[in-house]
């Protein structure tokens, strides 16, 4: 029996429903929970195959010792992480920037946490989940 992520599904029905683009890139990366100072983020292993094109944002701000956009923890593309490592280091500073990325997610509300990616219950309890597309993050206010 091979282990496919619970998180794999909602990105499969995306991608049959036509939200999502495709490349060669994996199909099923794993995803690895990380810590920029006493914060946990957490950030694909590999480029996913696939990705929701819809455009989330939030205040970013450390929950609990995990970083969020608003409600949700993200999932970032590897080309993000030295944003991700800044904004972190500008919240510990005080910061309260706002910030949006391309992707898609889902909240424990409509879910009910069981395509939620262990990765992150090992280490936070978000409302939120959001999988990071490859656009840039943008920073605003």
């Amino acid at each position: 029996m091979s282990h496919v992520p619970r998180y794999a599904f909602s990105l499969a029905v995306a991608a049959a429903l036509g939200a999502c683009s495709t490349t060669e890139t994996s199909e099923d990366p794993e995803i690895d929970a990380l810590q920029f100072e006493e914060t946990w983020v957490f950030a694909y292993s590999e480029t996913p195959n696939a990705s929701m094109e819809a455009l989330g944002g939030g205040e970013a701000s450390i929950v609990d010792g995990c970083l969020q956009m608003g409600d949700a923890v993200v999932i970032w593309r590897q080309s993000h992480l030295d944003d991700v490592e800044a904004l972190v280091l500008d919240i510990e500073a005080g910061g309260t920037p706002f910030i949006q990325v391309g992707g898609g997610g889902m909240s424990l509300e409509e879910d009910g946490g069981d395509d939620f990616p262990d990765e992150v219950l090992e280490h936070c309890s978000p409302a939120e989940i959001w999988f990071a597309g490859g656009e840039p993050i943008t920073f605003g206010e």
